[in-house]
């Protein structure tokens, strides 16, 4: 082989492995794109994930913020509105929400439930056995009247009279009852709220 067939070998290799040099630079740039896309793809969801997380704190801070701002006036009372129904009240100046009322009469417990209630709003709620013993001591206590008043009228006079001894009737026994109040219910902007009240010294029925 002469010389210059050698030159243009040379030449020709050089060529060869010249082009793929490029071919492989080529390959590794299209692999290094992919992988950015990729890459980029990925750091763009982390971002909108975390905007997204930053918005939602923003919100819940807001929301934070606006409830203990609040201002919620929401005052309970309780009453005998007929025989056997009791109605509680809202007395405030606040209207309620979502809330939940349970009322225990002695040992007769009831509960009802509301979507909204208005300030000065009656809830009822009726008490069946406690209207039972209402009239029943409602007669007691006009039997013990009339036994009193018996007893307190004068007798004939007569000699005998004199030294008898006089009917007397005992004080009639005072009978006390218990109501127990609890409520549960939320402010206009959801925030949770919850009372308990009670009396031992309640009536059992309409004054």
């Amino acid at each position: 082989m002469n010389a210059e067939s050698i030159v243009a070998l040379v030449f020709s290799s050089l060529g060869f492995v010249t082009g793929g040099i490029g071919l492989i630079v080529a390959y590794l740039a299209r692999v290094d794109a992919r992988k950015a896309n990729k890459i980029a793809a990925a750091a763009n969801r982390i971002s909108e994930e975390a905007n997204g997380l930053s918005h939602e704190a923003n919100e819940i801070s807001r929301s934070s913020a606006a409830r203990e701002a609040e201002r919620h006036d929401a005052k309970w009372e309780g009453r005998w509105v007929r025989l056997g129904v009791y109605a509680l009240r809202n007395v405030g100046t606040s209207t309620t929400h979502a809330g939940r009322v349970t009322v225990t009469v002695d040992d007769e417990e009831q509960t009802t439930t509301f979507d909204v209630l208005e300030a000065t709003e009656d809830l009822e709620l009726k008490f069946p056995r406690a209207a039972k013993t209402y009239e029943e001591e409602q007669r007691e206590a006009e039997d013990y009247e009339r036994r009193k008043t018996d007893a307190q009228r004068p007798r004939a006079s007569s000699i005998l009279s004199t030294f008898a001894v006089q009917p007397f009737e005992p004080p009639r026994p005072q009978v006390h009852h218990g109501i127990w109040t609890r409520v549960v219910w939320e402010t206009a902007l959801g925030t949770p709220k919850e009372i308990e009240l009670s009396d031992l010294f309640a009536p059992i029925g309409p004054a």
